[in-house]
């Protein structure tokens, strides 16, 4: 969204957004924003997690090392899902919605030249 709006719009009015045409730019400030939104977000997701009691249970068999565990909230993907996908949302291309498959395609190879001679077998 951040890309649309001030590049895509904006750069023609105030040219130092041009920066955000490049990639690595957009990256960095992605990572700072996945950083910044776990320290943010993280304590209000795990309180909440908290309110609705859902933490880790432990077995009174177990080792008593681990007794003190019991209640922690469980989840944490649930953070880190968050910040991924608000940094993606903001910071990508969302026109190019084929830029992340790219890694996943093999390279072309190229055409094999193989020797057209003749053998005497």
């Amino acid at each position: 969204m951040l890309y649309w709006l001030l590049y895509l719009k904006l750069f023609h009015y105030f040219p130092p957004f041009r920066i955000f045409r490049y990639l690595t730019f957009r990256t960095a400030f992605a990572s700072l924003t996945a950083l910044f939104t776990a320290l943010i977000v993280g304590p209000i997701v795990i309180n909440r997690l908290r309110e609705f009691q859902i933490g880790q249970f432990i077995r009174e068999e177990g080792p008593k090392a681990h007794q003190k565990k019991a209640g922690t909230p469980t989840m944490g993907g649930l953070l880190i899902a968050i910040s991924i996908v608000v940094p993606t949302l903001l910071w990508a291309d969302l026109s190019n919605l084929l830029s992340g498959s790219r890694c996943l395609r093999p390279a072309p190879s190229p055409p094999l030249d193989l020797p057209t001679t003749t053998s005497k077998w």
